[in-house]
């Protein structure tokens, strides 16, 4: 008798052991006798169906009578469905409690039958998975608004999983990437970014804790790829959501193209107006020396004028004093013509009067005007011009100015006994190239690069030791500019220089002018102004 008494406790405790396993698992066991119709639920099923077990009639249609009215149907059918077919039985559905709460449960059971294929009994267990349930539907109701936004945002957001996969992709993302969502969805992120990058950094920016902004390099900003192949900055931040099967990240980007070239331009501009501040201050430091000089000179000699009989000067004397005054003014007045010249050709106020003018006639013209002064430097003048130039349609007196000034500066810079060559030759595409030649100093490759910077000059010694306000080269590569073409200087030190103003083929004219309708100048034409000093 001990001995039945100890197996009976032990089956006890085992039957209290499982229904408190069954109570923390909140899953219930039952058993229907198909033969009897008699259903046997474990007390975990009892509390799943909150029905006191004293007034439960067990039976499979007083089973059926606590389920959701809306799911009796499905679950009687997918019940007899599993008899008839001898296999498995698993389901989710609703129960009705008294008080109209709703719980959700799953359901599964196997079913003996006997030799003839009939069914005996099934067996089968009761989940409440209500907690479950309702944590699944606010997440897919979560995740369907998100979607929605996503849909509607032109912000670029994109979703990905832990692995850095695409699972949303939203409208602004298509518009600043160039794919539509349907490409990437399922690709890896790194798709949307140069190779280079997506090994090195795909790890810390899906890695990132929840809410960090991502800085990738001090301007909190990595690069991006579009469909196309262009790279482009993209601003990023993060967040860590979680998901269904894992954490999720939804990374909000904005393409900062714009912000960046507008800042780049804003760093350049900067530089560039402290550097025209540099230059016009250096400017006018020269300047000041430039117009000093003669108006001292003027000054100088005025006084001793006015003080003719004080010193008893003779005629000559005077003639002479008189003379100082009247080339200290002309050179005043060159100057100012220089200042008046760049100010408007920067401006855009002047607008060429083209006409048919030939280019030998241009150079005859310059050294006409010029020989003198090159004659007083003991510099020899020599054309160089080509017999198969075209007539040019070009403004015949700016071409003459800037010959003039390039001539006026190489006879400047070139040494007593040295020579300049004014010439003109065809080039290769249709187009002319005026070119000045001297045999003077030659230019550092440093210097060459500044030339025809407003206000620039290219040595400050040479400028003090020859005189001028370096805006000659200034002026020239404007004249050309406005002829749609370009001032090209080629140098070197002790090898003299050559200046170039290439004028394109489109100012060549198709059909030679009768030589009534060309522009030319004569011995005894008047001068368009006066010589460059």
């Amino acid at each position: 008798m001990t001995g039945k008494r100890q197996t009976g406790e032990s089956l006890q405790e085992l039957a209290r052991r499982l229904n408190e396993a069954q109570r923390v698992a909140q899953i219930g066991s039952w058993e229907l006798d198909l033969i009897t119709d008699t259903l046997v639920w474990s007390d975990e099923i009892y509390r799943i169906f909150e029905i006191d077990p004293e007034k439960f009639g067990a039976t499979y249609q007083a089973f059926l009578d606590g389920v959701h009215p809306d799911d009796r149907e499905i679950v009687h059918k997918g019940y007899q469905a599993s008899l008839a077919s001898k296999t498995s039985y698993e389901i989710i559905h609703r129960l009705m409690m008294a008080d109209g709460r709703i719980k959700w449960v799953q359901e599964r059971c196997e079913t003996e039958y006997d030799g003839e294929g009939r069914p005996l009994r099934s067996l089968g267990t009761v989940q409440d998975i209500t907690a479950r349930k309702n944590t699944e539907d606010a997440l897919h109701e979560s995740q369907a608004t998100l979607a929605a936004l996503l849909k509607a945002s032109p912000e670029a957001i994109i979703v990905t999983d832990d692995r850095g996969v695409i699972r949303e992709f939203s409208a602004g993302a298509e518009v600043i990437f160039g794919y539509r969502a349907e490409e990437v969805i399922g690709s890896l992120v790194e798709r949307l970014t140069p190779a280079r990058q997506a090994h090195a950094r795909h790890v810390p920016v899906f890695g990132a804790s929840s809410g960090t902004r991502l800085t990738m390099n001090e301007q909190g900003e990595i690069l991006g790829l579009r469909k196309n192949g262009e790279e482009f900055p993209v601003e990023v931040s993060l967040s860590k959501l979680a998901g269904a099967k894992g954490a999720i990240f939804a990374v909000h980007l904005r393409d900062v193209s714009r912000q960046n070239a507008a800042r780049e331009e804003l760093i350049r501009s900067k530089i560039a107006a402290e550097r025209a501040n540099e230059t016009k201050s250096r400017f006018l430091a020269n300047m000041s020396h430039e117009l000093r000089t003669p108006l001292n000179a003027i000054i100088g000699f005025s006084e001793m004028l006015l003080n003719q009989a004080a010193l008893r000067l003779d005629t000559a004397k005077c003639q002479e004093y008189a003379q100082d005054i009247c080339d200290s003014g002309k050179h005043l007045l060159n100057i100012i013509n220089d200042i008046l010249d760049i100010s408007r050709l920067d401006m855009g106020g002047v607008q060429p009067d083209e006409e048919p003018v030939e280019i030998a006639d241009v150079i005859h013209s310059t050294q006409r005007m010029i020989r003198v002064r090159a004659a007083n430097a003991g510099v020899v003048l020599k054309e160089e011009i080509a017999s198969d130039l075209p007539i040019l349609s070009v403004d015949r007196r700016l071409l003459l100015q800037a010959t003039l000034n390039l001539v006026s500066n190489a006879i400047k810079f070139t040494p007593q006994g040295g020579a300049v060559s004014i010439g003109a030759r065809r080039t290769g595409g249709g187009g002319v190239n005026l070119f000045v030649n001297d045999t003077g100093m030659g230019m550092q490759q440093a210097d060459i690069a500044r030339i025809g910077q407003p206000f620039m000059q290219v040595d400050m010694g040479h400028a003090r030791r020859f005189e001028g306000t370096g805006l000659g080269l200034s002026i020239v590569k404007r004249i050309a500019e406005i002829h749609q073409g370009q001032l090209i200087v080629e140098s070197a030190p002790g090898r003299g220089t050559t200046a170039t103003i290439h004028l394109p083929a489109s100012r060549a004219l198709s059909v030679r002018q009768n030589d009534a309708d060309v522009k030319k100048g004569g011995p005894d034409m008047d001068d368009p102004y006066p010589p460059p000093e």
